[in-house]
C-alpha cells in the first residue's frame, strides 16, 4: 500500500508539466519518509522496514495468455518437416530407392520446453525494453526470469484451449507497482479491460472489467491470472499505440524471433520406409548404402 500511494504521488508530479530533468530531481527519499511518517508516525524502525519491503526480492509466476501453443501454430504444424522429407526422398531416389521419409521429434517435451524458454525470455526482454527508462533505471527495478523455471502445460485435447507457458521471475513490489501504474494509464486501457473481461454468451470472465478496480487493488493483491493479464495488456496496448500496423503484432514478432533461435530439425530424426519395412536413417544407410 505504501508503494501504491508513492507511485500515485510520483506519477502526479510527473504529469504536472515537469521536464525529465526536473522529475529526476525529486527527492524520493524525502517523499518516502514524509508519507510513512504521516501513516506510521516517527517510528524510524517501521520506516526502514517499510522501505525494505518495497524493494525486497520476491518470486512470481507469470505466463503469456497470447502464447500460440503447439497445435497448428508457428511452433508446430503437420507439414513443418515436409521440405526435409521431400529432399531426402529425392536423394534416395537418385540412389535407386523409392522411399517414404517421415521426420518426427526425438523428444517433443524437450523441444516444447526449449521453445517456452526462448519465448518467455523474449517476452520478459520485450517488457523491459518498452517500459520507460524512468522506471527501468531505478536502482531497485528488477524483472528477471528465474533459471530453469519454464513450465509448459498441455491440454489432453485441443478442442477449447491450447498449451500454456509459464516461468518464474524475480521482482519486487516496487517494480510491479510501477508497471501497473504505467500500464493502466496507457491509451485504451479502460476500453481494453472492459472489452476483454466482460462476460458474454459462451464466455465467463473471472477478472473484473472495471479499470477502477484494477487501479484501486494493490499490486500485491493481484492474483496470478490478473498479473498475467496486466503484462499482456502492457505489450498489446504499447503495440497498438506505437507499433507499425503493417508489421506483425508484438506477440507474433516474439514468436517469430523465438523460431529464429530454435532449429526444429535439430529436435527431429527421420524414419525411412522402403519395400514395406521401416528403418532409422542409420539402419537404412548401413544396409543399403554401405559406407557412403
Amino acid at each position: 500500500m505504501v508503494l501504491e500511494k508513492l507511485s500515485e504521488e510520483i506519477y502526479e508530479q510527473e504529469i504536472q508539466g515537469k521536464s525529465k530533468e526536473e522529475f529526476e530531481e525529486i527527492d524520493l527519499q524525502n517523499l518516502i519518509e514524509t508519507y510513512v511518517t504521516n501513516v506510521y508516525g516517527n517510528d524510524i524502525q517501521t520506516l526502514i522496514e517499510c522501505q525494505f519491503d518495497m524493494a525486497q526480492p520476491i518470486i512470481k509466476e507469470i505466463g503469456c495468455d497470447q502464447f500460440p501453443g503447439f497445435y497448428h501454430s508457428i511452433f508446430c504444424d503437420p507439414d513443418e518437416f515436409i521440405d526435409y522429407e521431400k529432399e531426402d526422398e529425392r536423394y534416395y531416389k537418385q540412389k535407386g530407392f523409392d522411399t517414404e521419409v517421415e521426420y518426427n521429434y526425438i523428444d517433443f517435451n524437450e523441444y516444447k520446453k526449449d521453445v517456452g524458454k526462448a519465448f518467455m525470455e523474449k517476452y520478459v526482454e520485450k517488457i523491459n525494453d518498452i517500459l520507460p527508462s524512468i522506471i527501468t533505471n531505478n536502482i531497485d527495478f528488477k524483472f528477471e526470469i528465474v533459471d530453469d523455471s519454464i513450465v509448459i502445460n498441455s491440454p489432453r485435447y485441443y478442442n477449447f484451449t491450447t498449451d500454456k507457458c509459464y516461468c518464474q521471475i524475480t521482482t519486487n513490489i516496487q517494480t510491479l507497482a510501477k508497471i501497473k501504474e504505467y500500464t493502466l494509464n496507457l491509451k485504451g486501457a479502460k476500453e481494453y479491460i472492459y472489452s476483454r473481461y466482460t462476460s458474454r454468451d459462451g464466455y465467463i470472465s473471472f477478472i473484473d472489467n472495471r479499470i477502477s478496480y484494477w487501479k484501486s487493488l494493490p499490486i500485491e493483491k493481484y492474483e496470478e491470472n490478473m498479473l498475467i493479464a496486466l503484462l499482456d495488456m502492457l505489450l498489446i496496448l504499447y503495440d497498438r499505440n506505437n507499433g507499425d500496423p503493417t508489421n506483425d503484432n508484438i506477440i507474433d514478432s516474439i514468436s517469430i524471433d523465438t523460431m529464429e533461435d530454435i532449429s526444429k530439425i535439430c529436435y527431429a530424426s527421420p524414419t525411412i520406409t522402403y519395400n514395406g519395412e521401416t528403418y532409422t536413417e542409420k539402419e537404412f544407410k548401413n544396409k543399403f548404402l554401405g559406407d557412403e
